[in-house]
């Protein structure tokens, strides 16, 4: 099994939506930061250009005022007459040589002036063009910003799909599915969770679930993914696809790593689902129907006296020895570390009652989140003695018994229907509910 990052809801409380907030929070701060220089940038340069306009004005109007003084110049030059005449001419000193003189410095008063407005000109459009530039940077911005803010609002409207992890968060799951005979997978799964467990169990929503995943390790080289939806509700189909893209954003499903459980109302939906995320093929695989004891039939059975033949007896498990029995015993478990811990940890978590023939190991029974498991095979007769000895061990301990039975097993559905121990867990319809295994 290949974990991720866990998804957490956009509640309070979740990890994963308080690192959303913050990580977006740090992402409008800087935005923000950018904004405002920007913003100072553009009033400094429109200062600027005024200054230019200004200092440009000022030189003109300099210009303008020398041209004034050599207009008012020429005019007052006048035709000299007498021998104010002949001492101009002596001082080689002409009408038409000031003429000239105005002329030429008129000329360059006029160039002067025009090669200084082309350069404010330019020093203008310069500046115009850092500001047109500035404002499509900002522009950017904003739109980079609006985009996060976006982004964070449509993923607060999104329903999350939340980790119970928690000592609060289980005893409020609990309290949600606890002796609720269509939620009894789940119940199950937190129970083994608080004592002490290793089983995950996430929700969708997190306020009040109405479709739960269990990942449980098995010791049988693939990881048993429960999904569990209350037969009796509908869910809509947007919401199981969401529901199932956030799972696989949690654990990586692999088609043949994996099997899946989910009620028939869901089944098609999750197949096709799974074959988009995977880009793999998932089918079906066995069906099971589902029986439980009511708490009447609790009582019942509880009041039972269970003997076994003379040659065994009940005892308890011894996790570590007995998970490595199983793991020798078994032809379907793989003889391996990996597998002996993973059955010992089943052992530590789950009501479960070993049956021996002096101090030899003959039987263990045991209950998970997908019904009662068997290890190693003895009589019928005595593995109905054994089985009813778990149910009282169960509840003892608070579990409600329930057991899985093959939909195509006529023997076996028959007994479970004709028994006043059990109850078959139907849908609204009474029809049974039958639970589909994914792979």
């Amino acid at each position: 099994m290949q974990s991720r990052n866990t998804m957490d809801s956009g509640e309070p409380g979740s990890e994963r939506g308080g690192s959303l907030r913050r990580d977006s929070d740090a992402d409008l701060d800087s935005l923000n930061d950018k904004i405002t220089r920007v913003l100072e940038e553009r009033d400094a340069q429109k200062k600027k250009i005024k200054k230019l306009e200004a200092a440009l004005q000022r030189e003109i109007a300099e210009k303008n005022e020398l041209k004034m003084q050599y207009e008012r110049l020429q005019k007052n030059v006048v035709e000299p007459k007498g021998r104010h005449k002949k001492a101009i001419l002596k001082n080689d000193t002409t009408r038409e040589e000031i003429q000239k003189m105005i002329t030429t410095k008129n000329m360059e008063l006029r160039e002067e002036l025009l090669k200084i407005g082309m350069q404010w000109r330019n020093e203008i459009n310069k500046q115009i063009l850092e500001m047109k530039q500035s404002q499509g940077e900002l522009k950017k911005d904003m739109q980079c910003l609006f985009s996060v803010v976006r982004g964070q609002n449509e993923d607060l409207r999104t329903p999350r799909l939340h980790d119970f992890d928690s000592g609060e968060d289980l005893d409020r799951a609990l309290r949600l599915t606890d002796n609720i005979p269509h939620m009894l997978p789940v119940s199950c799964t937190i129970k083994l969770f608080i004592s002490p467990g290793f089983i995950r169990l996430l929700g969708y929503p997190s306020n009040n679930p109405a479709v739960w995943f269990g990942a449980i390790p098995t010791a049988y080289d693939f990881v048993g993914i429960f999904m569990w939806a209350n037969p009796l509700e509908s869910i809509a189909e947007k919401t199981l696809k969401n529901v199932i893209k956030q799972f696989s954003e949690c654990y990586e499903m692999k088609q043949g790593e994996h099997g899946l459980f989910s009620p028939s109302t869901i089944s098609d939906k999750v197949i096709q689902f799974c074959n988009q995320l995977t880009k793999s093929e998932w089918k079906y695989g066995l069906s099971y129907q589902l029986f439980y004891m009511n708490e009447e039939q609790q009582k019942s059975a509880s009041q039972m006296k269970l003997e076994l033949p003379t040659r065994y007896r009940f005892d308890n498990v011894n996790p570590s020895s007995d998970a490595r029995i199983i793991a020798k015993q078994d032809d379907d478990i793989e003889d391996n570390e990996t597998n002996i811990e993973v059955l010992r940890k089943w052992f530590d978590c789950v009501p479960c009652v070993a049956v021996r023939s002096g101090n030899k190991l003959k039987r263990v029974w045991a209950s998970t989140p997908l019904g009662f498991y068997k290890f190693i095979s003895l009589s019928k007769e005595v593995e109905s003695t054994v089985k009813m000895r778990l149910c009282q061990d169960c509840i003892s301990k608070k579990f409600w018994p329930f057991v899985t039975i093959k939909a195509n097993d006529e023997d076996g559905l028959k007994e479970y229907n004709e028994s006043d121990l059990w109850t078959r867990l139907d849908d609204g319809d009474g029809n049974p509910v039958i639970w589909n295994v994914i792979h």
